[in-house]
């Protein structure tokens, strides 16, 4: 029964998927398909004309169709107006197909870059396998789990482990190939700006000993101020060799980070790299890759708000009167984290196919 409803909630999620791009292709041929209906009530209403001065017995009247068609009014109507929306249908598919090349030799290689990241987070968020932020991992495999998300399949993922702790490489040991979330995790975050400040004084304290060495050298050894100077570069070299020494280490419970926190880096981490190539291409940016870009970082806080109601042991009582149960109130919590990662990656995949003509530089 279990089996039964899990595959049931996949083919309902498979089948809105396919309705909304179903929906999307209709309202993006809708000019289209409002000629095409203009054609046929005017082919109608003609016809009911050509009835009703009894030029045609009907629509099965052969004589009609044999004799009177082409020098007919309907022949003639029909004709301009499909002749007309022809030739303007293909001009306006060649003029599309220029701009989105223009547009793809621009910010195609960026955009590119972009999705890419956003994809392989996302995979390494639910997989916790740092692999898919590296070349070990093809693109193509990206794009089959990717798929694989979106399409309902609840195995991709365990919920259970997705819930629990997320743990992070020792940033102080390297950092990914690709650009990751974990650097926007609040805790990483302040130690890595500490880290950075410590790197800083380092750097600085070299600096200040290598100009006192300029110094020393333009000066009389046998002098006070030759003496005062040598003292202290001693003084900095020792200051900058102790500070040096210093491992700076991670702690490692900063390692083990609670999901909430990782989700909060995650979302920053997503609004600020699509917020970075919006502005930079804010000019000429299409309007659906734009609100397809932002809506991501809500869709992060959704799954946020889902995941805390999940872990909510005590919920109000105003809110248990809608379930039956306090599982049923987890459960549907779960299934709408399901459901918003699946929408995630059918957006990334929707992202990921705009400039499907054009082959990534």
């Amino acid at each position: 029964m279990k089996k039964f409803l899990s595959e049931t909630k996949r083919y309902y999620r498979v089948s809105k998927l396919f309705l909304k791009n179903l929906f999307l292709e209709i309202y993006e041929a809708k000019v289209s398909i409002l000629v095409i209906l203009l054609v046929i009530a005017i082919f109608i209403s003609a016809f009911k004309l050509e009835i009703h001065y009894q030029k045609a017995n009907g629509f099965l009247d052969g004589d009609f169709w044999l004799e009177s068609l082409l020098p007919n009014i309907i022949a003639d109507m029909i004709g301009i107006i499909f002749t007309s929306f022809i030739i303007a249908g293909l001009f306006a598919r060649q003029q599309k197909k220029s701009d989105e090349k223009k547009l793809y030799d621009i910010l195609g290689h960026d955009y590119k870059i972009l999705i890419d990241m956003l994809s392989r987070n996302i995979l390494y968020l639910l997989k916790r396998d740092e692999e898919y932020l590296g070349f070990s991992v093809s693109d193509q495999t990206v794009k089959n789990d990717l798929k694989n998300l979106a399409f309902g399949e609840e195995n991709f993922f365990d919920f259970d482990i997705f819930n629990s702790d997320f743990r992070v490489w020792d940033v102080n040991l390297g950092s990914s190939i690709v650009d990751s979330f974990v650097l926007s995790v609040h805790r990483i975050e302040t130690h890595h700006e500490v880290l950075y400040s410590h790197y800083d004084d380092i750097s600085q304290l070299y600096l200040k000993k290598r100009k006192l060495k300029f110094e020393i050298n333009e000066l009389d050894k046998d002098s006070i101020k030759y003496m005062l100077k040598f003292n202290e570069y001693m003084q900095v070299s020792d200051e900058a060799r102790n500070t040096a020494s210093v491992a700076m280490k991670l702690d490692e419970e900063l390692l083990n980070i609670d999901m909430k926190d990782i989700l909060e880096g995650c979302e920053k981490f997503f609004n600020n790299k699509t917020q970075e190539f919006c502005d930079k291409y804010t000019f000429i940016l299409p309007i659906e890759i734009r609100l397809s870009l932002l809506e991501l970082g809500k869709k992060i806080v959704k799954i946020k708000s889902d995941l805390y109601c999940y872990n909510d042991r005590s919920p109000s009582n105003n809110i248990l009167s809608r379930y039956s149960s306090i599982d049923a109130f987890r459960e549907e919590h779960k299934q709408q984290v399901f459901e918003t990662f699946s929408f995630i990656s059918q957006d990334i995949i929707n992202l990921s196919s705009y400039f499907k003509q054009h082959k990534y530089k």
